[in-house]
């Protein structure tokens, strides 16, 4: 699952002079807005006999994008058949 979340030229200029200032900026909630409904994407996908292993999230941050490519190992309950 990929979600992408572009950051405006005036937050990455605000961030830039946070930044000089020693300040956090606002980087922070940009990132976690697409982290967090990658998760959502991903949990609205499952049904309750799944569940995901290995989880991992690579990010890739530019200055006007935030790339999150979320991937695992989809595991599903196999139901046994009955003979009738």
């Amino acid at each position: 699952m990929t979600e992408s979340t572009a950051v405006s030229g005036l937050r990455s200029a605000a961030t830039d002079i946070a930044n000089f200032f020693g300040k956090k900026g606002f980087d922070n909630t940009m990132f976690d807005k697409a982290r967090n409904q990658t998760l959502t994407n991903i949990e609205t996908m499952l049904e309750p006999n799944m569940k995901v292993s290995n989880l991992r999230i690579e990010t890739n941050i530019t200055k006007d994008l935030y790339l999150i490519n979320v991937y695992g190992t989809l595991l599903e309950k196999k139901i046994p058949q009955q003979n009738i």
